[in-house]
């Protein structure tokens, strides 16, 4: 958990470098009409990373694997940028700021590279985005195996995701609960479906598989026998970065998706997962 907050205080010291050069070329931009408008959107991207980094590292309980990887990849981003921006403003210290509005946007090698840079904070964000609504938080455990869920720390930390990503960024555990009937103690337990899709969603205990292939070095991941029910979405591979990259082969076998649901086996993109997200909300 430190890492993790450790990640994201460097990731939002760094995009707040990125925002001051960012600001200086704006205002060279009143002086030069030739800079144009994208400089506001790249700032754009770094300001709302920087705000969800931030929110990452006042909120402990939405730690996760998941969302440590995410913040991670913010800070690597952050990084890039402010060098290659540090780099890029030697001009602006010499004076030439008609020549770095040249260099950096008439399609010169340091424009896409910075454009590239900005798209990969921009994937990063989105990964980090969909993690923490994948987040698992105000779980309880009772006697046995029985988990329930803590309502009130689950809606009060909803309701401050939904400020800071929009209402469609809520948290999927408060949409899994909602409408059911509280305990005394303002707890919902969970059936073992709703644990199974919890574990499903976030990434965090997935169902499958991983051996090495017989007679060989080969690693096979093997993803099997889930069943999505009418409705349901289901993920059983990861959402964002592809954790199983290194894997030589994946199996995916005797998987059902009843009506209206959804079910990915194979590792999806964050846009994907989104779009999936809103057209299920938009058939219901």
């Amino acid at each position: 958990m430190a890492d993790a907050f450790g990640a994201a205080a460097a990731a939002a010291g760094l995009l707040e470098q990125a925002i001051k050069m960012f600001t200086r070329i704006r205002e060279a931009k009143q002086r030069q009409a030739d800079l144009p408008a994208i400089i506001n959107e790249y700032m754009g991207v770094v300001k709302t990373s920087k705000d969800i980094v931030e929110f990452v590292r006042r909120e402990p309980s939405l730690v996760s694997h998941n969302v440590m990887n995410s913040t991670q990849g913010i800070k690597d981003a952050a990084l890039e940028l402010t060098n290659h921006l540090s780099t890029m403003h030697d001009h602006l210290d010499s004076g030439t700021i008609r020549g770095f509005a040249h260099q950096l946007f008439s399609g010169s090698d340091d424009q896409r590279q910075l454009k590239a840079i900005v798209d990969k904070l921009t994937r990063q964000k989105m990964d980090l985005t969909v993690n923490i609504g994948l987040a698992n938080v105000g779980l309880v455990k009772g006697y046995g195996n029985a988990i329930s869920v803590n309502t009130i720390a689950v809606e009060e930390l909803s309701v401050r995701v939904k400020a800071l990503l929009g209402e469609d960024g809520g948290l999927r555990i408060a949409k899994v609960i909602e409408g059911r009937p509280k305990n005394e103690n303002g707890t919902i337990p969970l059936t073992s479906e709703d644990i199974a899709k919890l574990a499903n969603v976030s990434g965090d205990t997935l169902k499958y598989t991983e051996a090495e292939v017989p007679g060989s070095t080969r690693k096979i991941r093997r993803i099997e026998n889930n069943i999505a029910l009418k409705g349901a979405l289901q993920v059983n591979a990861p959402v964002g970065q592809d954790i199983w990259a290194h894997m030589d082969v994946i199996v995916v076998e005797n998987n059902i998706a009843d009506v209206d649901a959804a079910q990915y086996c194979y590792p999806i993109s964050s846009s994907d997962f989104l779009a999936s997200l809103k057209i299920m909300k938009s058939s219901k």
